[in-house]
């Protein structure tokens, strides 16, 4: 019993200066920073950046509808990001977002496989009545 708690305190104690750590270090880390330098950020600074990465590319007319304007959007930024890359690390930027969205869709291959084993069990089914 008195070996638990001499080891729990001592993982509290580990504990709380790795919390004084971590404290010291944002602290000293966002030294010097004022709220307007932050909201600048996102102001001026985030627009300028996306100006910069679709200038090269026809925007066209924007849709009216704000879901498929979002999607207006969100390519021409991709293509704008994409095309300033080198092709290989284009492909694998491509690749990168391709499954970053199928890991936010949650997509499962086991369910693939079932059909994909499914498609050729009918197939061969029919195949073998046929002749």
């Amino acid at each position: 019993m008195a070996d638990s708690s001499v080891v729990r305190c001592a993982v509290k104690m580990k504990a709380k200066q790795w919390f004084r750590e971590a404290e010291r270090f944002v602290r000293s880390y966002t030294e010097g920073m004022r709220e307007s330098e932050f909201s600048r950020l996102f102001d001026r600074d985030a627009v300028r950046a996306y100006d910069v990465v679709t200038r090269e590319h026809d925007r066209g007319q924007e849709p009216e509808n704000e879901f498929w304007r979002f999607l207006h959007r969100a390519r021409i930024f991709f293509l704008g990001l994409s095309f300033k890359l080198s092709p290989p690390r284009r492909l694998l930027f491509a690749i990168c977002i391709a499954l970053a969205l199928i890991g936010m869709v949650g997509f499962n291959f086991d369910d693939i496989m079932t059909v994909r084993n499914a498609i050729f069990f009918s197939l061969s089914i029919k195949k073998s009545t046929i002749t």
